[in-house]
């Protein structure tokens, strides 16, 4: 679909390190931080809606396609 924002993410355990103001973190396009929300919907650190398309497991590693709601 043209003008649809995807992102591929993978869940992986980060060890945790000092903690960084939004302010420090480099400019991306796509959010730094998601959060699972109701059904297959995750909620990224602008607030915005994102669905689940794909949901694999590839050797140990969770790994996801999410499709930007129409309106967010």
């Amino acid at each position: 679909e043209a003008g649809t924002l995807r992102a591929r993410i993978q869940r992986v355990r980060v060890p945790l390190g000092e903690a960084l103001r939004p302010s420090q973190l480099p400019p991306s396009q796509l959010p730094h931080m998601w959060q699972l929300s109701e059904g297959e919907r995750y909620r990224d650190s602008n607030s915005r809606v994102w669905q689940i398309q794909h949901h694999l497991m590839i050797g140990g590693v969770e790994e996801l396609l999410l499709r930007l709601m129409p309106g967010d």
